[in-house]
């Protein structure tokens, strides 16, 4: 289901990652940029610049944000791998079972499904192995302290961390409070050696006007600790 075609060769990540941890002068102007951000630039945006280019991306959590935000991005070219715990729920998205009811969403799903865009999986190391950027899009309830409660963001966090084996960009799309990027990143930092950024990317999105605010969003917020 997943092939290594588009996998960086192995010799290139790990010459990537000694260059990361050697010394250098900062120029003028000019951060350093970490492995996850030039496996990035150098995959997507340097050589496809003023023409469109596939990403692989994958997006833990299938309720209304993570379908939803997986649907469209598959619509607009990309091939994506959604991934979730609930097997039920998946087996049912595979055979055209949209749990979620989003004026139009099903036709999209099932036309991205056809077109080989849109695939569904329970396994998170075979989901995120050709991905490039991994949105998280896990439910954050009200806690009984009336905060949000994390635990899910968490979870995710420390099992993407323990099957990284590439460089990635892990994007928090759940609703978070200020703070969350800088402990997730300290999370997953522990539990693996993997170069990795994390950054914030919130939704907007209006039930029942969902794939609208997608297409023609009114605001786009994008946070990361690093330029």
């Amino acid at each position: 289901m997943w092939t290594s075609q588009n996998r960086p060769d192995q010799e290139i990540l790990e010459h990537r990652k000694a260059v990361a941890r050697c010394p250098e002068p900062r120029r003028s102007g000019k951060p350093r940029r970490s492995p996850a951000q030039a496996i990035f630039l150098q995959r997507v945006l340097e050589p496809n610049q003023g023409k469109s280019r596939v990403v692989k991306i994958a997006v833990i959590g299938t309720g209304y944000v993570g379908l939803v935000q997986g649907t469209c991005l598959a619509e607009s070219g990309n091939d994506v791998v959604c991934i979730d715990k609930v097997a039920a729920k998946i087996e049912g998205l595979k055979h055209g079972k949209i749990p979620i009811y989003e004026p139009g969403l099903s036709e999209l799903v099932h036309r991205n499904q056809r077109d080989g865009r849109l695939l569904f999986t329970t396994d998170l190391a075979g989901g995120i192995e050709e991905a490039e950027i991994v949105f998280i899009a896990v439910g954050t309830p009200q806690g009984d302290d009336g905060g949000a409660d994390l635990s899910g963001i968490w979870a995710v966090g420390r099992q993407v961390a323990e099957v990284l084996r590439s460089p990635k960009i892990i994007v928090i799309k759940s609703t978070v409070p200020v703070g969350t990027n800088a402990e997730l990143a300290r999370r997953m930092a522990d539990a693996t050696k993997v170069a990795f950024d994390v950054a914030s990317n919130p939704e907007f999105l209006k039930e029942g006007a969902a794939i609208e605010d997608f297409n023609k969003p009114d605001r786009i917020v994008v946070g990361a600790r690093k330029p």
